[in-house]
C-alpha cells in the first residue's frame, strides 16, 4: 500500500495515524474542524480539512493503492449516511483505494435480550443509529463489490479507555444501572481497537 488515508480523525483515528506513523507508513488524517487539524498537526500527522456534509470536490484525497480507514460517523438524524456517499462520490475510479476499513457498531444487531451474538447474526437494528450505520455498511459494500476494494467492516461495541468512562457523571451521583438489571455486553479498549 502507498498510503494510509483516516477518514474521521478522531480519539481512535488519532491512535490508528500514530501507529502507521511509527511503521513509516505515510498517513493522511481528515477532520472536519480547525480545532481537529490543530491536533493532528501537533502529532505530526499531514492533515486534510474536509466537511463530508456536503460534496467533496473530485480528487480531494489521495486514495490510488491506499488503506482507508473510515471512522466517520453518520449525521445524528435521519435513516442513511450521506456522509458516506458524498466521499464516495469524490473517488476517482482510475485511483481507487487497495483496502477499506469501516468503523462500524455492533448497533446493527439491535437488541438481541441479552442473548450471546456473534459476526453470523443478522443485521436487525431498532434504532435509527443502528440504521444509519448498517445503511452506511451497505452503501459501502456495494461500492466495494462494484470496484473490486476490499472491504472490512468492524462492528464494534462500546469503546472505553482515558477519556472515555462516565467519571463526572458518577461524580455527580447521577442514578447507575443496578447490576441485577445488567445484561451481558462487550466492551473494547480504544488501544486495542486502534
Amino acid at each position: 500500500m502507498s498510503s494510509v488515508l483516516v477518514m474521521g480523525c478522531g480519539d481512535i483515528g488519532l491512535r490508528v495515524a500514530r501507529s502507521y506513523r511509527q511503521a513509516n507508513m505515510p498517513v493522511t488524517g481528515v477532520v472536519r474542524s480547525a480545532a481537529g487539524a490543530q491536533r493532528l498537526a501537533q502529532a505530526g500527522i499531514d492533515v486534510c480539512q474536509v466537511d463530508l456534509d456536503r460534496p467533496v470536490a473530485p480528487d480531494t484525497f489521495a486514495t490510488g493503492d491506499a488503506l482507508i480507514h473510515y471512522h466517520v460517523p453518520p449525521p445524528r438524524e435521519g435513516r442513511g449516511d450521506p456522509r458516506i456517499s458524498h466521499f464516495l462520490a469524490s473517488l476517482d475510479s482510475s485511483q481507487l483505494p487497495r483496502r477499506v476499513v469501516y468503523l462500524s457498531t455492533s448497533g446493527v444487531y439491535g437488541n438481541c435480550d441479552g442473548e450471546w451474538i456473534d459476526e453470523t447474526r443478522p443485521p436487525a437494528p431498532d434504532t435509527d443509529r443502528g440504521r444509519r450505520r448498517l445503511a452506511a455498511e451497505n452503501t459501502l459494500r456495494e461500492w466495494a463489490e462494484t470496484h473490486g476494494v476490499a472491504l472490512v467492516i468492524l462492528r464494534v461495541p462500546g469503546i472505553y479507555g482515558p477519556g472515555r468512562l462516565p467519571v463526572k457523571r458518577l461524580r455527580s451521583r447521577a442514578p447507575v444501572v443496578d447490576e441485577r438489571e445488567c445484561s451481558w455486553t462487550n466492551r473494547i479498549h480504544a488501544d486495542d481497537l486502534a
